[in-house]
């Protein structure tokens, strides 16, 4: 049985994404106070769709 070294073309290459990510949310909170970077964060977060028991709600 021979190895054959093919390389499959990437269609969406995940590492330079999300290097290019990280380099931009960097330079978006570069020189933030840890509060702003908290509400920046918080703004940013991916809904999951899960949501909190209606104890736990803010009002």
């Amino acid at each position: 049985m021979s190895k054959v070294n093919e390389r499959i073309e990437k269609s969406f290459d995940t590492v330079k994404f999300f290097r290019a990510e990280k380099e931009k949310i960097a330079k978006e909170t570069e020189g933030m106070s840890f509060k702003e970077l908290k509400e920046y964060l918080n703004k940013r977060k991916i809904k999951h769709g899960n949501k909190k028991p209606a104890a736990q709600q803010s009002v």
